[in-house]
């Protein structure tokens, strides 16, 4: 990767960074709503039995709601694990799971590691973006 993309990912992380540090808690539960609300209609829309999520930081909206009504609706989540050599190890999601600072401080989960060729198994794949 070229130094000027690499610096310019650097910054895009440290704005997007800085702007969820800044949410307030009521702007952030808002938003954790309208993700909970759109991800449940898109697994129904799609008819998902099986999906790749994330564990929200607590800086970001919040994940976990939804996370934890899937699995009581009985779809299968995915969550990932970091891994040193930039690849994902997967754990299946449980109510109540207990969770730890993953290897770059991002919460994971804490189970049964699945490898990397896991996620394929999964019907639909809820990747974190940021949107400007």
């Amino acid at each position: 990767m070229s130094d000027a993309i690499d610096n310019a990912k650097r910054a895009l992380r440290a704005d997007l960074r800085e702007r969820r540090y800044g949410m307030s808690d009521a702007a952030r539960e808002a938003a954790a709503d309208g993700i909970r609300t759109q991800l449940r209609e898109l697994v129904a829309s799609t008819g998902a039995r099986s999906i790749s999520c994330y564990l929200s930081a607590p800086t970001e909206p919040g994940t976990r709601a939804f996370i934890d009504e899937a699995v009581a609706a009985g779809v299968r989540v995915l969550l990932p694990i970091s891994r040193n050599d930039g690849l994902l190890d997967w754990v299946v999601a449980e109510p109540g799971a207990a969770v730890s600072d993953g290897l770059f401080g991002i919460p994971e989960p804490i189970g049964e590691v699945l490898s990397p060729i896991s996620v394929g198994e999964v019907d639909l794949l809820v990747i974190p973006i940021e949107k400007k």
